[in-house]
């Protein structure tokens, strides 16, 4: 948790503002927060697993997120919980998201993680699996795709792993969105670090939108795209 967060919801407390917290949820001071509650407009974390010696192995996270989560179900503020899926839950996932399901969550994201570090691919990524396996943990995601309306993600992951096919179309990204890093710095993608297209700081907003024009339509989705990108189409 952000060390000033509470100075901070406390100077949105008179405004309009509402505010949305992302954190691991493991160090609240749950008196600081209760006198703010009222502006929140949703938390949101991320989960591996429910078993805590499991999720606190991947993650560093303590037990106390799944309290703290109940916490602010009893304060009646929306929850948003993501699962990265891994080798290390995977075979686990149907009965890790029936458990998050009781705290009857905004939104449940279950999201394919990539790996870009070699060594540790074998021990987290999906695409080392045979496909008989995928099949089989894919399989298990039916019941998040249906409460969730989650169909389109897990038919795009079902045609990446079991078809090795690619979405029609363009992301989000190349048609719609892009980042502001904190440095400033602009990029087409949260994945495209290599297409920077110069800096707000420094850099004129035309010749920034003109670069970035440039750099959107240069994705070629077929060699971009990856597990991370599922969300995003």
């Amino acid at each position: 948790m952000y060390k000033d967060i509470y100075v901070l919801l406390d100077a949105l407390s008179n405004s309009n503002i509402k505010a949305r917290i992302n954190s691991n949820l493991t160090v609240l001071d749950k008196r600081k927060l209760t006198r703010n509650l009222g502006i929140l407009s949703r938390v949101d974390t991320t989960i591996d697993h429910i078993d805590p010696e499991i999720n606190d192995k991947i993650r560093g996270f303590s037990e106390k997120t799944m309290s703290n989560l109940r916490w602010f179900k009893s304060k009646n503020i929306p929850l948003e919980i993501t699962i990265p899926l891994s080798k290390k839950n995977c075979f686990d996932i149907e009965r890790i998201y029936l458990e998050l399901r009781k705290l009857k969550p905004k939104e449940i994201f279950i999201q394919p993680v990539d790996i870009f570090t070699k060594s540790l691919d074998e021990d987290y990524s999906l695409a080392s699996l045979g496909k008989a396996e995928l099949k089989i943990i894919l399989d298990r995601l039916k019941p998040w795709a249906r409460d969730y309306h989650r169909t389109r993600e897990l038919g795009l992951m079902r045609n990446y792993y079991l078809k090795d096919k690619f979405p029609e179309g363009d992301c989000q990204m190349k048609k719609d969105l892009f980042v502001i890093d904190s440095d400033g710095a602009v990029y087409p993608c949260f994945h495209r670090h290599d297409l920077r297209c110069g800096n707000i700081y420094s850099d004129p907003p035309k010749s920034i939108m003109d670069d970035l024009a440039i750099k959107q339509n240069s994705i070629d989705i077929k060699k971009c795209f990856g597990p991370k990108c599922i969300p995003l189409f």
